[in-house]
């Protein structure tokens, strides 16, 4: 299957056109995809386009135009694409101390003459088994798919399953774009042959998937026997906490040294000025701007931090949902 339109062999010619100002999403999206599975393959990096093309490939979603380009990358070889992303004029979207330091699982990319992003997953949340061996389980049974003339790494059905999935179940209240996407999954496996509904059980208690998908399982008609574990809670925590930073900020705490727990809070309670203006450039440079910055970012934890809380509590008492 193709997917967009082709394009010439140097594809990392377009970072230096002014492609913001001539190119639409549509068509941005299937070229940067083709470009940063060239990087990774000048590289020697093995990367995983994941969700939007992949969902789409699969029958998981209804075609519409991304935003970004979503890749999992081997951990192993993160860096050297990050670096090699880097050389092209990609740099990481500007993001606050504290939510790097909660939970880098990825990390936004954008380029000034682009107008999409590139995400880059060092790991994707809800495969709570080891990153590096998640990713060889999914690796393993990849598939590949032509995209802008140029074939790239797809994850295979059952994978691609497991990562629309756990990206719709991201939080109890994703919306209803989400619980659409999420029924035509179960729909997906409910129509699966038995050996096809084995094999995708079986790769999801290798990723550690097959916790946080026991309910989605269940409404397919598909059975599985879960232990409890601590990284399930955290997982189910950060989930019923909604799409808020406070719940970030409490979930991913749990586990942390009371020193790394401290530093934390002051990371959130009182980011730099530099930070301030850098998440927002319309800031401004008064002392006014950024404690009224500081005062909403306040106002804001303290709406957000009793649910975030309650979260916690919930998950820690066994309760998913």
């Amino acid at each position: 299957m193709q997917v967009g339109g082709a394009a010439d062999g140097r594809v990392d010619s377009l970072v230096s056109g002014p492609v913001g100002d001539a190119l639409p999403l549509r068509a941005a999206v299937p070229l940067a995809t083709a470009l940063v599975m060239h990087r990774a393959e000048s590289v020697g990096v093995r990367a995983l386009v994941i969700k939007g093309i992949s969902a789409e490939v699969h029958g998981l979603r209804q075609p519409r135009v991304s935003a970004d380009v979503d890749v999992l990358v081997d951990p192993a070889g993160y860096d050297t694409l990050l670096e090699s992303l880097a050389q092209a004029g990609w740099a990481p979207r500007p993001m606050y101390a504290v939510s790097a330091n909660l939970d880098p699982h990825s990390e936004s990319l954008i380029h000034a003459q682009w107008p999409c992003d590139i995400d880059l997953h060092r790991r994707f949340p809800g495969f709570l088994e080891d990153p590096q061996a998640t990713f060889e389980a999914l690796w393993a049974l990849r598939e590949h798919v032509e995209v802008a003339g140029r074939d790239v790494w797809i994850p295979n059905r059952a994978g691609a399953i497991q990562v629309g999935a756990l990206h719709a179940l991201r939080t109890v209240d994703a919306g209803p774009r989400m619980d659409t996407e999420l029924d035509m999954i179960v729909d997906v496996i409910a129509e699966l042959e038995p050996d096809e509904r084995d094999a995708l059980v079986d790769l999801a208690f290798q990723t550690g998937a097959v916790g946080p998908l026991v309910e989605t399982f269940s409404r397919a008609g598909v059975a599985v026997d879960v232990p409890d574990s601590p990284q399930l809670r955290a997982w189910n925590a950060r989930r019923l906490a909604g799409p808020v930073f406070a719940g970030n900020l409490v979930s991913g705490m749990r586990g942390k040294p009371w020193s790394e727990r401290c530093r934390l809070w002051r990371l959130a309670l009182w980011p730099s000025a530099a930070e301030l203006r850098a998440v927002d450039p319309g800031l401004g440079d008064s002392s006014r701007a950024l404690v009224a910055a500081r005062v909403r970012r306040w106002g804001r934890g303290v709406w957000q931090l009793p649910r975030a809380l309650k979260a916690a509590w919930a998950a820690r008492s066994g309760r998913r949902s």
